[in-house]
């Protein structure tokens, strides 16, 4: 039944490619687990923070010049 509805997802959506990328991607099994997502959450913050503050240090010191 799974398999069954997973094909006629795919077929429907086959027709559209940026919708069957989006159905591969967002499919259940393929999302990760609870754990997963605090780290990947955690190390996005962490690549923002970072990221943030180097693009800060270099407006600050564009102004400064």
């Amino acid at each position: 039944m799974l398999n069954k509805s997973r094909l006629q997802l795919g077929e429907v959506a086959g027709k559209e490619s940026g919708v069957a990328n989006i159905v591969i991607i967002f499919w259940p099994q393929y999302l990760p687990s609870g754990r997963q997502v605090w780290s990947i959450l955690g190390l996005c913050f962490l690549f923002l923070t970072f990221g943030g503050i180097v693009f800060w240090r270099r407006k600050k010191m564009k102004i400064m010049k």
